[in-house]
């Protein structure tokens, strides 16, 4: 269970994604990333989120969430 309420992990994640860094893949140059990486604190796309997973399955699990769909 979440210890972080939902309305607070919007707000942070909004207040992120408002910083115009924050508005690209961290990858590559598309627009409007909808994951974050914990470990790395960055956020990207959904394409560069399936090729970070399978590669960093084969060394350590990583933190990867969905800014809509998962919580912290």
């Amino acid at each position: 269970e979440s210890t972080v309420p939902l309305k607070v992990q919007e707000q942070v994640f909004n207040q992120l994604l408002n910083h115009p860094e924050n508005r690209v893949c961290a990858d590559c140059p598309n627009k409007s990333p909808t994951w974050a990486s914990i470990d790395f604190g960055v956020l990207f796309v959904s394409d560069v989120q399936v090729t970070f997973y399978a590669k960093s399955a084969q060394f350590s699990p990583a933190l990867y969430f969905s800014i809509s769909l998962d919580s912290l």
